[in-house]
């Protein structure tokens, strides 16, 4: 279908085995937008730099961050999304369902932690451990009411950690 009248922006991400060259002129010409590109940030864990990480990042009081291993605490991961992002109850059900298919092990590549301040999850992030070493980090988000209190730095460091816990 047309998708030129919602006028919103999407991102695509196509790597090495990514298939047509002409992927990006048939997503434009059904109407998505191109946003800019997105530098990565390059971290050798090798370096261990949380703790330096960590000696900078402000405390905040009640927060509480914790690995996702169960129904409740991925509920938790996307309302915290849903709320950082503005999804409707249509769209958090699909990314709930999407991702309680794919499960909580220690051994899957996926990883989520949640953010709680109170005990009301307010941020989220997520880590993707590859087989070959390296890691990404994705879906840094904190609810707005929650914003400018260090939330994302402390997401963060608990995602390099894991990362790096990984990778040891």
């Amino acid at each position: 279908g047309d998708l030129s009248g919602r006028r919103a922006p999407w991102r695509w991400y196509v790597g090495s085995a990514g298939g047509s060259e002409d992927l990006g002129r048939l997503l434009k010409s059904v109407g998505l937008m191109s946003v800019p590109a997105q530098t990565p940030i390059l971290l050798p864990l090798t370096a261990r730099v949380l703790p330096r990480l960590v000696g900078r990042v402000e405390p905040v009081a009640g927060l509480h961050v914790s690995q996702v291993r169960d129904r409740p605490g991925m509920a938790a991961w996307v309302a915290a999304r849903a709320a950082s992002n503005g999804w409707g109850e249509r769209t958090a059900s699909a990314w709930l369902t999407m991702h309680l298919g794919l499960g909580f092990d220690e051994a899957e590549p996926l990883q989520h932690l949640v953010a709680r301040l109170g005990g009301r999850p307010v941020g989220t992030a997520t880590v993707f451990l590859d087989t070959d070493g390296t890691a990404g980090i994705y879906h840094i988000e904190v609810v707005p009411a929650a914003r400018g209190k260090g939330i994302a730095s402390w997401l963060t460091a608990a995602a390099i950690g894991l990362a790096a816990d990984h990778d040891a």
